[in-house]
């Protein structure tokens, strides 16, 4: 297990916000976010933690200890999870995909899986991260670029052509979900 190699003592909870887009290979343009909530993985406050978090705000980024930084890994794995792979496949950003019935439906579904796998480990999230309101944050997203993959797209949205960092395809595609 991780735990016989990193001893759990060792371990400081952190999960980044920020979200970016590569602009080309080696240039990276930052969208939005600075938030870098850290936490004790057993939920224990510890000064650790907190000189953790004060470091990170002398950075420049915004960070809090939280009592609960597990709730916030399970919350951005709800999202990582269901975005990211339709983002890479199609290269829409996170409010396109939503706004697609079909794809906003598939990400409810892994999402809730999501979920339900926290739940069947015995670490369930509060209340409040339901899936309904992780697609609302997500879709408000203040320039709706928040996150896109780049790697060969393949276009699912007819307003965005196909993209990549490498050479672009002679044809595009388009997929199809059903």
């Amino acid at each position: 297990s991780v735990s016989a190699v990193l001893p759990p003592g060792r371990v400081i909870g952190c999960v980044p916000y920020p979200a970016a887009e590569i602009v080309r290979p080696g240039v990276i343009r930052h969208l939005e976010g600075w938030q870098f909530p850290v936490g004790e993985p057993d939920r224990s406050h510890s000064g650790r933690g907190q000189r953790f978090a004060e470091a990170m705000t002398a950075a420049g980024f915004r960070s809090r200890l939280t009592a609960d930084v597990r709730s916030q890994i399970w919350l951005k794995l709800m999202g990582n999870a269901a975005f990211n792979p339709i983002s890479a496949l199609t290269g829409a950003t996170m409010a396109q995909i939503c706004r697609h019935p079909d794809t906003r439906a598939l990400v409810s579904r892994v999402m809730q899986e999501v979920l339900d796998v926290a739940v069947s480990v015995g670490d369930p999230p509060p209340a409040q991260f339901t899936v309904e309101r992780n697609l609302h944050r997500r879709m408000s997203c203040s320039n709706g670029q928040a996150f896109r993959c780049h790697v060969q797209k393949i276009p699912l949205f007819p307003e965005m052509p196909a993209q990549s960092t490498h050479n672009k395809p002679e044809q595009s595609q388009t997929a199809a979900f059903s």
